[in-house]
């Protein structure tokens, strides 16, 4: 079955490990920037951000090298050798999870299937979960958030 990173930006304390044991486990240094997953800042929440693994993927679609493929659970990932470092993939991702490093594009490889973003957040605000887990996840979530505005509209 097909898994994803599910995350709960409810949870995220904007403490940025993940972008740390990222760049870490790919690249052996502590550098947000060589990071394949961002934590943005709104408003005093956090929101980390990461390649949603698209059905219809515009990276995948848009890539003139062919560099996107398909693994064998269905995630989309891409393979560097062919990319030729046109950055169309980056304009097409609506989520910003596609980076350019050192003429390449890069974009998470759910690190070979044990993430260390997830292995890492003190929180647990990134899980790695079924696509079944996750969309019962966001439909709870959700359900709370209504239950939350009946109640204040009541009261």
């Amino acid at each position: 079955m097909k898994k994803v990173l599910y995350i709960d930006s409810d949870l995220c304390t904007g403490c940025l490990r993940c972008e740390l044991a990222c760049s870490f486990r790919h690249y052996e240094e502590f550098n947000p920037v060589k990071s394949r997953i961002r934590v943005a800042a709104l408003e005093r929440r956090f929101f980390p951000m990461t390649c949603a693994m698209c059905d219809e993927a515009p990276c995948e679609i848009s890539c003139p090298a062919g560099a996107y493929y398909r693994d064998e659970k269905g995630n989309v990932m891409l393979d560097d050798s062919k990319c030729i470092g046109c950055r169309i993939c980056m304009l097409a991702c609506p989520f910003g999870a596609v980076s350019y490093l050192d003429g390449k594009v890069i974009k998470c490889d759910l690190c070979g299937y044990d993430p260390e973003c997830v292995n890492i957040c003190p929180t647990e605000a990134i899980k790695f979960v079924d696509v079944s887990t996750a969309a019962h996840l966001e439909r709870a979530k959700a359900a709370a958030r209504m239950g939350r505005a009946v109640n204040e509209a009541v009261a």
